[in-house]
């Protein structure tokens, strides 16, 4: 304000210059008339030889000086003039710098964040400095979604979405893909694609920087035939030589040969093999080509081979007669049907394994494979007996270990069962490798005193079947190691 006090005096005192400049002037002009008028009458009295010669040139030198200075007074007009208009630009510059000290928004909306204080100073050096966040309509929002790499190429603008927030766990909320940006965003070697959905907010219920977990349907089918997720997961208790005759009887191609007649370039579409209950209560396998799945249902595209008809029974899980004797009724070492765990993170159960089912014969040597976080390490602990599964039922030799945790479990397990990981190896019929720090293991394996069976550790990995059980990596699961994932 002081500023632009004193700018504006000094525009007075130009102006009141530039005035006393003109009166100057006023006054220079009159001293020319006054000169040039003796100057004229001196030259009519020297022609009249009324006067000498010198007075004529006074009179002249008089009105020459009095020229001259009307010459400067205009100069000195023109000078406060422009001291005038220097000042006058001074008073803008006050008078602009005063109106930036108020601070107005650039919008009409609702104060968000607020970043100073009354009394501390903004000024600005290399960049804006943010005092206030205002949101200018909270009636319309986005929603910021970390999409997979491996998700991303499904999503299309202009998808229906939805998702619900922790505040209102019942609420169900609808959007619309509006832009899938470019940018990745890496995290430990974890890719993720930036997508903005937009959603209306009328009753103001969601505010900014809530979690949201988002749902993005990338297919849909309707009015189709579906099965259950378990009974694409079930094996029957048969011999390998009675499931393959079955299978040549029902004209079903196994997948090895499904491979080979194939050509090389054409896409494989996925198959699997379901039972159902024909009419003498025997199984019948049925050879389907699957489509979309929600992780609960898959739906069947066509029936390769045998007859599937809506409605009709498929099996999922089957339960051998306890009279039978042992080998008879279980020749599975461990069988694990419908294992499913999860933890509960508040109001939001977290699943670690969704319906594992596995059978493991005498001898067999299996992988448990699957990426990070799929829950390898959760399934391995529930066959250890070193935790206990949510649902699902797990028997060791026939005996289920479903409910118990106890030591006398973690022994029997610890007995009967090898484990390989990392190059470690434990189990009771062979010495523990180098780099084995089990304890118990230590303590409680030996080598074999007649072995019937190859004691070399890799001549007793070839000479068995190896198969692999992959577990699916669900995007909100988690497992044992890594369950701070599931919030990602």
């Amino acid at each position: 304000m002081g500023t632009l006090k004193q700018a504006e005096a000094d525009l007075e005192s130009a102006e009141a210059n530039v005035e006393a400049a003109a009166a100057n002037l006023r006054r220079s002009k009159a001293m020319q008339t006054q000169t040039k008028v003796a100057f004229d009458r001196a030259k009519g009295l020297f022609a009249g030889q009324l006067v000498a010669q010198a007075d004529v040139d006074v009179a002249e030198a008089n009105y020459l000086t009095a020229d001259a200075n009307v010459d400067s007074a205009q100069a000195m007009v023109r000078q406060a003039k422009a001291q005038v208009s220097q000042k006058s630009a001074a008073v803008a510059v006050a008078r602009t710098n005063l109106e930036y000290t108020v601070i107005r928004s650039p919008i009409d909306g609702i104060v968000v964040a607020r970043s100073v204080d009354v009394g501390q100073t903004v000024a600005a050096s290399l960049q804006a400095p943010t005092i206030f966040t205002i949101a200018q309509d909270l009636t319309k929002m986005l929603v910021y979604a970390k999409i997979d790499e491996s998700d991303v190429g499904r999503i299309r603008a202009g998808r229906h979405v939805t998702f619900r927030v922790d505040s209102f766990p019942q609420d169900q909320f609808l959007g619309i893909v509006r832009e899938i940006r470019m940018n990745p965003t890496i995290v430990q070697n974890v890719v993720t694609y930036d997508t903005v959905i937009e959603f209306d907010n009328p009753e103001l219920k969601l505010f900014p920087g809530m979690t949201a977990y988002v749902t993005i349907p990338v297919a849909t089918a309707e009015k189709v035939l579906k099965l259950p997720n378990a009974a694409l997961r079930y094996k029957p208790p048969m011999a390998p030589d009675a499931v393959r005759a079955l299978y040549a009887k029902c004209g079903i191609v196994d997948g090895e040969a499904a491979v080979r007649e194939s050509k090389p370039n054409e896409p494989r579409a996925q198959t699997a093999i379901v039972w159902k209950l024909a009419a003498a209560g025997q199984l019948e396998p049925i050879q389907v080509t699957l489509g979309i799945t929600d992780h609960t249902s898959t739906e069947v595209r066509s029936v390769t081979a045998g007859a599937l008809r809506p409605g009709e029974q498929v099996v999922t899980s089957s339960v051998q007669s306890k009279t039978l004797p042992r080998r008879a009724r279980d020749p599975a070492v461990i069988r694990a049907e419908e294992i499913h765990k999860y933890y509960d993170l508040g109001e939001t159960p977290v699943h670690a394994l969704r319906g594992v089912s596995v059978a493991v014969a005498p001898g067999e040597f299996v992988a448990i494979m699957g990426a990070s976080g799929s829950g390898k390490s959760t399934f391995m602990n529930i066959l250890g007996c070193l935790d206990r599964p949510s649902s699902g039922r797990y028997f060791l030799e026939g005996s289920t270990r479903r409910r118990s945790r106890s030591a006398s479990s973690r022994r029997c397990a610890t007995g009967k069962l090898g484990s390989c990981s990392r190059g470690s190896t434990c189990c009771r019929a062979r010495r523990p490798s180098r780099t084995c720090d089990c304890q118990r293991c230590t303590a409680r394996c030996r080598a074999p005193s007649a072995p019937s069976a190859p004691t070399r550790r890799s001549t007793w990995l070839g000479s068995r079947t190896a198969r692999r059980t992959i577990l699916p990596n669900y995007r909100e699961g988690s497992s044992s190691g890594s369950r701070s994932r599931a919030r990602s």
